[in-house]
């Protein structure tokens, strides 16, 4: 069972790292510059980490100094996908909670039956 957690953990820290990604080719598209979709890129993959525990910041700090553009993506992208991120897990814990209180459930219907 743990392993199956650890594994359920790393798959979504690689599926919200990939999402990071994806939104830097999103900005690019849309026309924000390329220090800003860098940015907002490192940005939320740090977001992400914090909400998940792991807390490795990604920051070039010399870039988020001296480009404004860097330092703009980067306080969004960490905004956002904190969010992100913090209603994901919340949705992960209210899941946990219905899985156990029907769990809960069964074994007391599965005790009155005995």
């Amino acid at each position: 069972m743990a392993v199956s957690r650890r594994l359920a953990s790393l798959f979504i820290l690689l599926a919200s790292l990939t999402a990071c990604t994806s939104y830097h080719d999103q900005l690019i598209a849309k026309g924000y510059p390329p220090a800003y979709a860098d940015g907002f890129s490192d940005g939320c993959q740090t977001g992400k980490q914090a909400v998940n525990g792991i807390g490795y910041e990604h920051k070039d700090a010399r870039r988020f100094a001296a480009e404004k553009p860097y330092q703009q993506g980067w306080d969004a992208g960490y905004a956002q996908c904190v969010q992100v991120a913090q209603r994901e897990e919340q949705q992960r814990f209210i899941e946990q909670v219905r899985e156990n209180r029907e769990s809960a459930e069964s074994l007391l219907q599965r005790s009155r039956t005995r």
